[in-house]
């Protein structure tokens, strides 16, 4: 599914969140008013918000100090305000698309174009609607109208793109020859190169750069492309606290190469909106969390907390849901992004340690329901069970709990045990038969459910920085860490609230946490 376009213009921004409950009939109104209007910006003129709003809605709202929104940025919006209402409101493919329209494959065809063109093309104008096949995937469909205007107002550039060339074989060949020769003169570098080279052979810098990249032998030594184990490794370090210098050093890099790679390795380990099973914008407030508390890592201690929750109050746990799945929207929406800056891949990870907590606070809060599964599935007390058993159907038991969390939708107004009860009883059918000890043993350890609740939740949550920080010596640095990874039942912050709370600037603190780390 194509890469959902992001909103960077606020007063867009505003009305997609606005017409998000539409119905279907008035989003394909809305639709179409959106096309009608990219038809009729032009990129050097201003437009006030409040006549934005009548062209989509057909109302016009009072705003006593309209923004003005210059029309190229305009037409870089308007095909992402079209995606996100027509994906919000779950158009189907088979109800709602439009005669003659046309997917990105069709476009491909017709204008000789790649993929990427025409996702370039979408902010150039191109309005898509997202709908959704009978398997559930998201499509792009291109209306008639949009299509034929975008052709006849882009001819020169759909005819530029159909004639262009990737390099052949000899340009190829000579480009690295060529670079060689360069290579040996005193003070060569590889961006330098590339800027000569793309001058002479009438190339961008960067086609020319990727191509001496893939050189071999390399023309530049240590300037190839990392290994995924070796990229893995750069970024940990450097999350932990390591030396931009330092790794430039180890792996060959310029210090801005480490740093790119690092935010390159962490983007890609976020969720998309497409791995999202339920998409639910709105507040993404962390509420209602406490200081967490240590797991129940013994059978008999988990047995006995377990019996002696409360049931959850529907109220609260459908809070306590809303917020989990809004802050996986909202870490999302900033990870479907081309390119995210390193503020937005902070607040991206943040949102996604605040879905832990939330995450952690919901298993808690139900974890009555997989003692309750064990038992039945076994015919006897948990306690009394082999520990290897024991542990085997605790670690599936948990495990499918924090999986029905994520299907789990709380605006349908149903309850989580539902879901899980269904997902208990298909994780523990899988198990073996579970024994009872024939002779009393010790209690038996349980694995820490709260290191696994979310992917990759090592990368933003490190498991040994987080159970480190009560025993700093240092108050100032603990608390900073404390605030920085919600340690202290608050919401964790990014770089950018810890400076505003400290009176001091994002680097500042960036510099604190690095050597904070370290010391960790």
């Amino acid at each position: 599914m194509p890469r959902t376009t992001s909103i960077h213009t606020g007063a867009l921004e505003d009305l997609a969140t606005q017409l998000r409950f539409a119905p279907a009939i008035t989003i394909l109104r809305q639709a179409a008013a959106i096309e009608a209007l990219a038809i009729e910006t032009r990129p050097e003129s201003l437009y006030p918000e409040d006549f934005l709003v009548f062209k989509v809605t057909g109302y016009r709202t009072p705003i006593e100090e309209p923004a003005m929104i210059v029309g190229s940025a305009l037409l870089s919006d308007l095909s992402a305000l079209a995606e996100r209402i027509t994906s919000g409101g779950r158009l189907t493919l088979r109800e709602h698309d439009d005669p003659g329209s046309a997917s990105i494959d069709d476009l491909r065809e017709r204008w000789g174009v790649s993929r990427k063109t025409i996702e370039r093309y979408r902010r150039q104008g191109l309005v898509a609607r997202r709908l959704r096949r009978d398997d559930g995937k998201e499509v792009l469909r291109f209306s008639v109208r949009t299509v034929e205007h975008f052709e006849h107002h882009h001819r020169s550039q759909l005819s530029s793109a159909r004639t262009f060339e990737r390099l052949n074989d000899s340009d190829a060949n000579a480009i690295v020859e060529r670079a060689r020769m360069i290579a040996l003169e005193p003070g060569a570098t590889l961006t330098a190169c590339a800027k000569r080279i793309a001058h002479e052979f009438a190339r961008s810098t960067e086609t020319i750069r990727q191509h001496l990249l893939t050189a071999d032998p390399p023309v530049f030594p240590g300037h190839g492309t990392l290994t995924p184990r070796d990229a893995a490794e750069l970024t940990r370090r450097h999350s932990l606290g390591t030396p931009v210098s330092e790794l430039a050093l180890r792996y060959s890099r310029s210090p801005a190469s480490v740093r790119r790679i690092s935010q390159q390795v962490r983007a890609s380990r976020l969720p998309t909106l497409e791995h999202l099973a339920v998409n639910i914008e709105g507040a993404v407030d962390a509420i209602g969390l406490c200081p967490p508390e240590l797991p129940a890592l013994t059978a008999s201690a988990f047995a006995e907390s377990a019996r002696s929750d409360p049931p959850t109050e529907a109220l609260r746990e459908q809070s306590l849901a809303l917020a989990y799945h809004a802050n996986r929207h909202a870490c999302a929406s900033l990870a479907d992004r081309a390119k995210l800056t390193a503020e937005e891949l902070d607040a991206a990870e943040t949102f996604l340690r605040r879905s832990a907590y939330l995450k952690r606070a919901l298993v808690r809060a139900s974890r009555r329901l997989v003692l309750g599964a064990i038992e039945e599935r076994a015919g006897g007390a948990f306690e009394q069970l082999d520990p290897e058993d024991a542990r085997r159907a605790h670690r599936a038991g948990m495990a499918a709990l924090a999986r029905a969390i994520d299907y789990f939708d709380p605006t349908t107004g149903g309850r989580l045990a539902a879901r899980a009860s269904l997902d208990l009883s298909r994780a523990l059918a899988r198990l073996a038969d579970l024994r009872s000890a024939e002779t009393p043993r010790a209690d038996a350890p349980l694995d820490d459910w709260t290191l696994t609740l979310i992917a990759d939740q090592e990368s933003v949550m490190p498991s040994y920085v987080v159970a480190r920080i009560e025993a700093l010596d240092q108050e100032a640095a603990r608390d900073l860490l404390a605030l920085r990874f919600g340690t202290l039942g608050g919401e964790p912050m990014t770089l950018a609230a810890l400076a505003e709370h400290s009176g001091v600037s994002r680097l500042a603190i960036a510099r604190q946490m690095n050597k904070m780390l370290r010391v960790l």
